[in-house]
């Protein structure tokens, strides 16, 4: 449904634009006092039809590809004095632990504690330590990291850091691709409908013929959207 409705876009757009006609008008039926009938509607849009979307990467602006490696450079360097600062502070606490052993500790319901733990972090606190894989030993850490009084700022900069880092420079843009191994059949549709073709209305790419005629580049074939393209800006 995105791809028809992309296509009755490009048609109309066309319409208004290059050719200076309404053709939305017959979409959806043929009207008595319009130029354009829905039949040739569809020889258009058969036009658009036959084109599928892609992405281009193309060439960011000098500039910006030249400032990059130097933004990326300083944004690795501010993260790893965060991240040694984190560490640091863990290697702290953790050498604090030692002393609790044997001791009895009691439960406290505290505000400042988490009153809610995620369900993965659930879930894998139910697998014995031995049981646990590194990558749920570091979320669990993780975690914790983001939980502890003393941990929590210096993991809160660290995370609002990672979300600075620079995109890389490049510019993406859509375009269109002519189907050439396996065209799509154009089919006037039922009051517009995508889910309701008429099979005994086929159309092929023509222009209308209150217009110059549309004339293929190569003998035999049916136009293709290089043909439309040079047929509008022809002189005649």
């Amino acid at each position: 449904e995105f791809r028809v409705e992309a296509c009755f876009d490009r048609t109309e757009t066309t319409g208004q634009v290059w050719l200076g006609l309404t053709v939305g008008c017959a979409r959806c039926h043929s009207h008595k006092y319009e130029q354009l009938t829905q039949r040739e509607y569809y020889q258009l849009f058969s036009i658009f039809n036959n084109a599928d979307e892609s992405t281009a990467v193309v060439p960011a602006p000098t500039a910006e590809v030249q400032a990059w490696p130097a933004l990326q450079q300083a944004f690795e360097t501010r993260r790893s004095e965060l991240e040694q600062e984190l560490a640091a502070a863990q290697n702290a606490r953790f050498t604090a632990f030692p002393e609790w052993l044997g001791q009895q500790l009691d439960l406290l319901k505290q505000k400042r504690l988490p009153a809610e733990i995620p369900g993965e972090i659930r879930g894998i606190l139910q697998i014995p330590p031995e049981q646990q894989t590194a990558q749920q030993q570091q979320t669990l850490q993780k975690f914790w990291v983001r939980q502890h009084p003393e941990l929590k700022p210096l993991a809160a900069r660290l995370d609002q850091h990672l979300k600075t880092q620079p995109a890389k420079p490049e510019l993406t843009v859509r375009v269109l691709l002519q189907r050439a191994q396996t065209p799509r059949r154009t089919f006037v549709l039922h009051r517009g409908e995508f889910l309701n073709p008429l099979t005994e209305l086929e159309v092929t790419p023509a222009a209308p013929a209150i217009l110059p005629p549309l004339t293929p580049r190569q003998s035999g074939q049916a136009p293709d959207r290089l043909d439309f393209a040079r047929w509008l800006v022809s002189p005649d």
